[in-house]
């Protein structure tokens, strides 16, 4: 019996007494329990770092099963190195007999009863049920009052269910996001296949590529959408093939040529529609003024109404309503309101419409001293056309006769952007 109390007595550790091999009990570790844990591990060769590892992970799970939220990993094993280290360093002192050594022993043995607190900040705000609040303040007071109870089966089952819809929710969303993504690489190579499409078809040298009809239409309709709201005067291929990437979110670096072709044959149908509609416009004018007649007063709905012309004074010959100067005054002022008619008002100008005086090289081009922008390019268009001035090779680009070489200065220019060499050529007015 005395052997065993020997060596009973020769395990103990100065001040903390018997070392524990695992952290149990109805109650939330104290610092004791802590020291006492950390001393059984550095006796079987475990370095403090691992320790420190091993404690935390058993710290964890008894706060787990009271349902108090507690502080990040690296602060709590900050925490189980300090205590450690302040339990060295008064040991070291163990045989000075002085009083302030005793007072600060007896301090010391009086805190390894006290809770080893590791909750979180907010634990108290973060607590939804006030019974685990209240342990969690009687717990922290001296002499650690309380206990946990067996397990909360209705509340675990909550737990539980709240947790499985939590996954199948994040399941869903990642899912939708996979899917989203799926649609615009989709989106993304269509829009290539059929930017390589519209480049066979706008060169008219080669075959058109199989499978290439379906395509066509949606990259078409994706370019018309980004061009119709852009100045055509000042976008470049290069900020459209931008806007498609970012839409889907894929590179077409590789495929520049074929997303340029596409964009000029969307530019020429504007340009040849905007030639149509002006040539048109003038057609419906004149014909909508000769209907209404030389006098300009004539009214159909008046004429349905009284089903005969009304009455007037009979005009004897050789009045002056007869005379051929009242004819031409009525002659005149009939042509006047024909002509206010099919011109339409003067119109507010924007700054797409705006119009510029032109340098002598460009004007000497187009034929005009001031006029739009829009209508600078249309008139080099057809210049180029008029003249076959597209390269027979690439017909996005064009080369310079001699006239052009004065206004653009290179011999060979693309046609879509050719506004940056003209730029110079434009004063405001």
């Amino acid at each position: 019996m005395s052997k065993a109390v020997k060596i009973r007595k020769e395990t103990e550790i100065w001040l903390l007494g018997q070392t524990i091999d695992t952290i149990r009990g109805v109650k939330l570790p104290s610092n004791g329990d802590v020291l006492r844990r950390m001393f059984f591990l550095t006796e079987k060769k475990i370095n403090i770092k691992e320790a420190s590892i091993t404690i935390h992970s058993e710290l964890v799970d008894i706060w787990d099963k009271a349902k108090i939220p507690t502080r990040d990993k690296q602060h709590i094993l900050t925490k189980i190195k300090c205590k450690y280290e302040q339990y060295r360093s008064l040991q070291k002192s163990k045989t000075k007999k002085t009083e302030k050594q005793k007072s600060n022993e007896a301090r010391f043995q009086d805190s390894l009863d006290d809770l080893f607190d590791i909750a979180h900040a907010n634990a108290l705000q973060m607590i939804s049920i006030e019974d685990d609040r209240l342990f969690l303040e009687a717990q922290r007071e001296k002499g650690r009052r309380g206990f946990m109870s067996g397990i909360d089966v209705k509340y675990s089952q909550q737990q539980e269910k709240k947790i499985r819809r939590e996954e199948q929710k994040n399941k869903r969303t990642l899912a939708e996001l996979l899917r989203k993504q799926e649609c615009q690489t989709v989106d993304c190579v269509q829009l290539a296949s059929s930017s390589s499409c519209s480049n066979s078809s706008s060169i008219g040298e080669e075959e058109a590529q199989p499978g290439c009809s379906t395509s066509t239409a949606p990259a078409t309709k994706r370019v018309k959408a980004i061009l119709k709201e852009a100045d055509l005067s000042k976008v470049t291929s290069k900020v459209v093939r931008k806007q498609i990437e970012e839409k889907f979110n894929c590179d077409l670096s590789d495929r520049r040529k074929e997303i340029d072709a596409v964009i000029m044959a969307d530019v020429q149908d504007q340009v040849s529609s905007d030639e149509a509609s002006e040539e048109e416009a003038p057609r419906r004018k004149t014909a909508k003024s000769d209907s209404e007649g030389e006098d300009g007063d004539y009214n159909p709905s008046s004429a349905k109404k009284g089903g005969r012309k009304p009455k007037g004074k009979k005009r004897k010959a050789g009045s002056d309503e007869d005379s051929d100067e009242d004819w031409g005054k009525k002659s005149k002022a009939a042509k006047k309101k024909a002509a206010a008619a099919a011109g339409g008002g003067p119109k507010k100008q924007s700054a797409f419409t705006k119009s510029f005086r032109l340098s002598p090289e460009l004007a000497d081009v187009v034929g005009s001293d001031v006029m739009p922008r829009h209508e600078v390019v249309k008139k080099l268009w057809a210049v180029i056309k008029e003249r076959n001035l597209q390269d027979p090779k690439q017909k996005q680009y064009a080369i310079c006769d001699d006239q052009l070489l004065k206004v653009f200065g290179i011999k060979r220019f693309r046609t879509f952007c050719r506004m940056k060499y003209l730029k110079d050529h434009f004063v405001e007015p």
